[in-house]
């Protein structure tokens, strides 16, 4: 979910970049004397952050986390038993009804 709302959102920030701001912006002599911030450079300066914000995230998650994985999927097995526990009951339940 992460990955996508990147990708989209990194689509919108360059596509705006180069229809909008692209042929506008010229660099002159206040912007590099003051270190201006252009839509470009803040385009470029959002993409970096958030790539490595998103690495970190992966490896985190999928990587660096494999207790709360496999916790996860743990409960979700006893999950699963519990249901087939069930199912199994209300079956021989039913056949004790048609008896």
């Amino acid at each position: 979910m992460h990955l996508a709302i990147y990708v989209l959102s990194m689509a919108v920030l360059w596509i705006l970049y180069i229809f909008l701001f692209k042929a506008t912006e010229t660099p002159d002599v206040s912007d590099v004397v003051n270190g201006g911030m252009t839509f470009g450079k803040f385009t470029i300066l959002i993409t970096l952050l958030w790539t490595v914000l998103i690495i970190f995230h992966c490896l985190f998650v999928y990587k660096l986390n494999n207790t709360m994985l496999e916790k996860e999927i743990k409960r979700l097995q006893k999950e699963v038993k519990k249901q087939e526990e069930l199912k199994k009951s209300l079956q021989e339940q039913k056949r004790e009804q048609e008896n």
